[in-house]
């Protein structure tokens, strides 16, 4: 049976290839406001929201009415908030996606699943990077919409060592990234990293 499945994100094109196969969906595609989003669930009734990529937390009283997923480009605990793929290279260690249940704090909710991705920083960019995290991370929605659907998902708690960045810090290095999505990350990271250091 089709679901009916709400989804807010730029990314329409990457998330309709996965959730047009399994439901009736519609998009928040143009960074919608809180009340865009709480008529969208009113008017719709989803079985089923999934998020990439909001820039504020949904407030409890819209998650109550139904499930909320979304898509992190990192491993949870880490690099919690906006552009998280950015901030999980400055801080170092493993790359990967995740998949979690929304709660009303900004990227806290239980996981449903993760997938370390392997960023060679000798033959990426942060483009390529970006496109490889995020067919990872569709790759890793695709392979659990059965269970979201079903509602026989298993959730785990975050555990490890939790780090959470704002959208202030990010515009400290904005105009640096945008100036740079093509340059190596061999030598992207460690200017970044410098950059970052400064603030």
């Amino acid at each position: 049976m089709h679901k009916r499945i709400l989804c807010i994100s730029t990314a329409r094109e990457a998330l309709s290839s996965v959730l047009d196969a399994w439901g009736d969906c519609i998009y928040l595609d143009d960074d919608p406001s809180i009340d865009e989003i709480d008529r969208a669930v009113d008017d719709f009734r989803p079985d089923l929201v999934v998020v990439f990529g909001c820039r504020f937390a949904i407030p409890q009283r819209i998650l109550s009415k139904t499930e909320f997923f979304n898509v992190h480009l990192a491993l949870l605990p880490r690099c919690r908030g906006p552009v998280p793929h950015i901030w999980s290279l400055i801080e170092g260690g493993q790359d990967g996606v995740t998949l979690h249940k929304m709660n009303a704090e900004i990227d806290e909710g239980p996981i449903v699943a993760q997938r370390v991705v392997s960023i060679q920083h000798s033959s990426h960019t942060l483009n390529s990077a970006f496109e490889l995290l995020l067919s990872n991370a569709m790759t890793l929605l695709a392979t659990n919409m059965n269970q979201l659907k079903s509602g026989k998902y298993l959730l785990r708690d975050q555990i490890g060592k939790a780090s959470q960045h704002t959208l202030k810090q990010q515009s400290t290095i904005q105009q640096y990234v945008e100036d740079n999505l093509d340059l190596p990350l061999v030598k992207f990271v460690p200017e970044l990293r410098r950059r970052v250091d400064k603030f």
